[in-house]
């Protein structure tokens, strides 16, 4: 039993999260690490971290934290000057509550299920929350007693959707900056080539079956972002294909809910592609245009280069165009 706690608070849209970042009060340890059950603590009051945007890497480094008996969680930083908490479930010990890697809202679990039913036949699970908002003194006051996350100062590189050029990337996981963190296994930085500035992303070419397995993580791993229902999108990328029989385009995946239910499904609601930069072409405007469903969507994206050769890709942006 549980509920969502805060889906939409992140959000990579510029000008579009709703809060800056999440806090909890922290039980015997601030944080646990799920794999390997290691625990960290230093006596805070509060802990925060940034919700900056989906944090896919957060599937492999993936956390939950331990929230004291009757303590809170919740949002600050909200764009209208106030905060959101919620009250954990009354225990008499810590709360392991759970974020989403992807999305980072909290995954706030409820009681456990009794072992049987009563004497009636019924099995009764019943808890109560209690949800405040946080005036702006109440967020200064958490943030001034607050322990920062900084997951170990891991860093990952990020698609700023105004504008991306990566000339101060990698940017670390505990950064206010929004956009889509990227961490495709193929992707990596580079000041060997560059359309503007010092850097640009640079990929070695793959075969055929090697861009099916590329389309096949766009879902799990790379950069996701939300759609808005029925509006048209514009995405433009400068690339450069070097090598023989070589290309270099943007690859971009719609998931939605065909069957209207609330939870996105993996099924595609469209695919789509870039045009390409080719050998000999030297750097290339690349772009596509798509338009989202009904109810809107989660985006994904990816670069890909197809050839012996390598690809180089700078100064991308997306943006909406219109709604439709």
């Amino acid at each position: 039993m549980g509920l969502f706690f805060g889906f939409g608070a992140v959000n990579p849209w510029p000008g579009e999260a709703t809060y800056q970042q999440g806090f909890f009060t922290p039980g015997r340890s601030y944080r646990v690490d799920r794999q390997t059950g290691k625990s960290w603590s230093d006596g805070c009051r509060f802990a925060t971290f940034w919700t900056t945007g989906p944090s896919i890497e957060g599937i492999r480094h993936g956390w939950h934290p331990l929230v004291r008996p009757e303590g809170l969680m919740g949002y600050v930083g909200g764009r209208d000057g106030w905060g959101v908490g919620l009250t954990s479930v009354p225990a008499d010990s810590d709360h392991l509550c759970k974020i989403c890697p992807a999305w980072a809202e909290f995954h706030v679990i409820g009681p456990p299920i009794p072992q049987k039913a009563d004497n009636d036949g019924y099995w009764r699970v019943s808890y109560r929350r209690r949800m405040v908002g946080l005036p702006p003194e109440v967020q200064e006051l958490i943030r001034k007693e607050a322990k920062l996350i900084d997951f170990g100062g891991q860093q990952a590189l990020m698609i700023r959707l105004d504008g991306e050029d990566f000339e101060d990337q990698p940017l670390p996981l505990a950064t206010p900056q929004r956009g889509m963190r990227f961490v495709d296994r193929l992707v990596k930085l580079t000041e060997e080539r560059a359309h503007s500035g010092k850097k640009a992303i640079v990929m070695q070419g793959i075969g055929p079956q090697g861009l099916k397995k590329v389309q096949e993580r766009l879902y799990n791993e790379h950069p996701q972002c939300r759609s808005d229902l029925n509006t048209k999108y514009r995405l433009e990328c400068w690339a450069f294909a070097d090598g023989p029989d070589t290309e270099a385009f943007v690859i971009a995946r719609q998931a939605g809910p065909p069957d209207g239910s609330f939870y996105l499904q993996k099924e595609s609601i469209g695919s789509h592609r870039t045009d390409s930069a080719r050998s000999g072409e030297g750097w290339k405007k690349v772009a596509m245009e798509f338009n989202s469903g009904p109810r809107g969507g989660v985006l994904s994206l990816g670069f890909a280069v197809v050839g012996p050769g390598k690809g180089y890709f700078g100064d991308f942006r997306m943006w909406k165009v219109t709604e439709h």
